[in-house]
């Protein structure tokens, strides 16, 4: 099988004050979605297990990713479709933001980073080509402590046995606010693989949803201007 477990750690920096830096450890799935039904075996409920009404869409995942990506494509989409991010673990499921890469005949050729928020549970869905532009507005409410008009730049690299994927969220003239730089080491998933890896971090969920909280509450306590949910004030429609 191709797919993979994937480890390593997420930079956030923020720079405009208040200046704010962390990083975590963290690990993720990169899973060729053809391969779900032969996965199968490796998961174990409750410890560690992928459950399908977790992401985008219904049916199969592939199918429903594929369509997602041509609804926000101005040209027809076709390949391969892999995801990286999160199963759930100790029954629990929580992901930040789910990436789907597509992958075609000569490598990889778009992203669909599906993102979510929280408190208020919503979703989105941003079409990153992996050549030429590939910045844009941002589009979706995420932290309280981040404005809209911000622009995104995505960089992202996929490699045998690596993938880096970073976002610099840009004011409007051009200087930084913010940068969010998540590198991981893959490996052939397997039991010995998944299992040595879940022991680490058990809990991903927890660990992610606490993360957010506690470094929320130390930007509150520094200070940071807070922004309301924009809700009615700005479209969060698709964006290409």
């Amino acid at each position: 099988m191709k797919s993979k477990i994937a480890s390593g750690t997420v930079l956030h920096h923020r720079f405009a004050p208040p200046e704010h830096r962390f990083t975590y450890r963290l690990h993720m799935v990169m899973l060729e979605l053809s391969e779900l039904p032969a996965l199968a075996r490796l998961w174990r409920r409750p410890l560690c297990w992928f459950r399908r009404e977790d992401y985008l869409g219904e049916g199969p995942l592939e199918q429903a990713v594929l369509a997602r990506m041509n609804q926000l494509s101005e040209t027809p989409l076709a390949g391969k479709v892999w995801l990286l991010g999160q199963v759930r673990t100790l029954g629990l499921y929580f992901s930040p933001v789910n990436f789907y890469l597509l992958e075609g005949e000569s490598g990889f050729t778009h992203l669909l980073a599906e993102v979510s928020n929280t408190p208020w549970n919503q979703r989105h869905h941003y079409l990153v080509p992996l050549s030429g532009d590939n910045d844009h507005d941002k589009a979706f409410h995420v932290s309280p402590f981040m404005p809209m008009a911000l622009q995104y730049q995505w960089r992202v690299k996929v490699e045998e046995a690596r993938v880096a994927v970073m976002i610099r969220c840009m004011h409007p003239d051009g200087t930084p606010k913010f940068v969010a730089d998540l590198r991981l080491d893959t490996e052939p998933l397997n039991r010995r693989s998944l299992w040595r890896v879940w022991s680490h971090i058990p809990a991903m969920a927890v660990k992610t949803v606490a993360g957010i909280y506690f470094e929320a509450m130390k930007l509150w306590w520094k200070g940071a201007r807070f922004y309301p949910h924009p809700r009615g004030e700005k479209k969060q429609g698709d964006l290409r």
